[in-house]
């Protein structure tokens, strides 16, 4: 009998899991000036500009805003538009 030349398959990571980077919850938010890349009639906008307006607050105290999804100051860090310091 021939053996299987096939290498074993190895799981890999989910996509969120590949490219979520963990941000202390104490870590400041800092805004880089950038325009706000979304539609001003979206819910994508309104949550940018309430993130832009608390620059300088805690990713903590930014989530706790009304209308702000965790995931919001995630992907704002992959468009590049803040930095935590």
């Amino acid at each position: 009998m021939r053996k299987s030349t096939k290498k074993p398959v190895s799981k890999k990571a989910s996509a969120n899991a590949r490219n979520r980077v963990t941000i202390p919850a104490d870590a400041k938010v800092t805004w880089l000036g950038k325009a706000n890349p979304f539609r001003e009639t979206s819910e994508a906008h309104g949550r940018v500009e309430l993130v832009r307006k608390a620059s300088g607050k805690t990713r903590a105290t930014i989530e706790k805003i009304k209308g702000v999804r965790a995931t919001t100051v995630q992907n704002l860090l992959r468009l590049k538009l803040v930095k935590f310091a």
